[in-house]
């Protein structure tokens, strides 16, 4: 089952990397944009469950370069606005962590649970031998 996802790009939806059929699948509530395929749920066996968005830009974040064939897991895949907003089986919005408001969200989610050092300060600048150096540390949680 196919649900709550955004293909963009992709050249042949109806097989996967390994060259097997992707068939007798079941499709609810996913978006396509620029794919070959742009209705998959349409095809081979497939069932359409509804809620599917045929080739319409989903406005992620870093749309332009996700359209440029970018391959970088640091970029913004989270949706502002169009489409792919609110519209997952939820209500929430499609792709990768949906919900804009908890830990499920792509700018939280993408970050460390744990805390981080935000600011250190060194305290005193030179050491005597067997000294002891003084060291002010900030941490703070991811957002």
């Amino acid at each position: 089952m196919f649900k709550n996802n955004i293909f963009v790009n992709v050249d042949n939806i109806n097989t996967v990397y390994n060259g097997q059929n992707v068939m007798n699948n079941t499709f609810q509530n996913n978006l396509t944009y620029n794919c070959v395929n742009n209705s998959p749920w349409t095809f081979a066996n497939n069932i359409d469950l509804g809620g599917n968005i045929s080739n319409q830009n989903p406005q992620m974040g870093s749309q332009a370069a996700v359209d440029a064939g970018t391959t970088n897991p640091l970029l913004d895949f989270s949706i502002a606005s169009g489409p792919a907003n609110n519209t997952g089986t939820d209500g929430k919005d499609l792709g990768v962590l949906f919900d804009e408001t908890s830990t499920m969200n792509w700018a939280y989610g993408r970050n460390s649970r744990l805390p981080y050092i935000h600011t250190m300060n060194v305290l005193n600048s030179s050491v005597p031998a067997g000294g002891t150096l003084n060291v002010q540390i900030q941490a703070r949680k991811a957002k």
